[in-house]
């Protein structure tokens, strides 16, 4: 018989950290001299310690399985559908285990574990839901997020299995009911115009202000997620991924500091004419050109640095490149990447946030 002696708790698994499981065969009549565990159609083999005990770490194959697509955003705009699964976002490992004898018939076994595309610190505590949940730094059943209006703007949402939920604006009590699929669901509150067809404000208006949106299984409230719609306003709108496995959104202020670098390639050294004929004796091949700009989050509550000051550490940032009102397309999102330096200031009822934004690097003319 195999017994799982030590494995991973509270499903699902952040894809980033060790997930560990250690395991034996408890019958004392049988000694086991190797375990092969396969994963996908790729086997590993693995030996006991002296007290007949394997360990294996899942953390050594996982990421390369659920983050084929390198952090980039694959779901396309919505178009109609304001509720889309993100199969990026949540992947299932199934693992066969087989373990030799050195007397009698091979035993197996197998283990299922769902894994989000996240990571968690030492010490941080985990959300009280596991069966349906936003994805982000929340850890209650209220979740606070900003919304600015005009602009491109989606929550990620867990679930452990298909389900009905019922999504209820406390303010108006308009509500409407969708199907969530097993994994992570993209509720795109805004693709940019707010009133375009089939749009979630259509179904469930939200008004400029704090709107308590009611997430509702089988008639009970599985979580608040409190949307602070702000007034529509040009700005430097940023999209990156989330230590807890899904996209957040922060509107920077329009007024930003735009530094450009420009770098010679290569110099060439040379002058094969008369002095009255040479115009030149070094020529360049060309630029590499950069441009970087600083940029400023604008007054933000506690809650919201929280929610923003997680963009330095991200492994994909995105800048909006669109027009305010306007849907979205893919193409209107470039990829930036966001410098380690980032300025806080905590004065009292004054928390604001500084970061430089590297922006992709310009194309130049060149002689090769």
């Amino acid at each position: 018989m195999i017994t799982f002696t030590d494995q991973p708790t509270h499903p699902p698994y952040p894809a980033y950290n060790n997930t560990v499981v250690r395991f034996k065969v408890t019958d004392e009549e049988a000694t086991p001299t190797i375990s092969t565990i396969t994963v996908g159609g790729v086997s590993f083999e693995v030996y006991p310690d002296s007290n007949g005990e394997f360990y294996f770490n899942f953390k050594n194959i996982i990421p390369s399985l659920i983050n084929k697509s390198n952090f980039a955003d694959n779901v396309p705009p919505p178009n109609g559908n304001w509720l889309q699964t993100d199969p990026d976002l949540y992947h299932e490992l199934t693992a066969e285990f087989t373990f030799i004898l050195e007397e009698g018939e091979p035993e197996e076994a197998s283990m299922t574990l769902p894994f989000l595309k996240s990571v968690l610190q030492k010490g941080q505590r985990r959300h009280v839901n596991s069966d349906i949940r936003p994805l982000d730094h929340s850890i209650s059943q209220l979740s606070q997020v900003t919304y600015f209006e005009g602009m491109p703007f989606d929550v990620s949402i867990y679930s452990d299995t298909e389900r009905e939920v019922t999504i209820r604006n406390a303010k108006t009590q308009m509500q409407v009911t969708r199907t969530f699929e097993k994994g992570v669901n993209r509720l795109f509150i805004s693709s940019g115009a707010n009133k375009a067809p089939e749009s979630f404000e259509n179904d469930v208006p939200l008004y400029i202000g704090v709107n308590d949106l009611e997430f509702i299984v089988d008639g009970d409230v599985r979580f608040t997620l409190q949307v602070d719609k702000k007034p529509a306003e040009c700005g430097q709108l940023l999209k990156w991924f989330n230590p807890s496995g899904g996209w957040s959104y922060w509107r920077f202020s329009e007024i930003y500091l735009e530094t450009t670098a420009a770098r010679t390639i290569e110099r060439l050294h040379g002058d094969f004419d008369n002095l009255d004929n040479s115009r030149w004796n070094v020529s360049i091949t060309g630029k590499d050109v950069e441009r970087e700009r600083l940029l400023r989050s604008g007054i933000m509550t506690a809650n919201e640095l929280e929610y923003v000051k997680h963009i330095v550490a991200a492994p994909k940032v995105y800048l909006f490149v669109g027009d305010l009102h306007q849907p979205y397309e893919k193409q209107d999102f470039i990829e930036v990447e966001v410098s380690g330096r980032m300025t806080t200031s905590t004065k009292p009822k004054m928390k604001e946030i500084e970061l430089t934004m590297l922006m992709p690097t310009q194309y130049s003319q060149t002689l090769w």
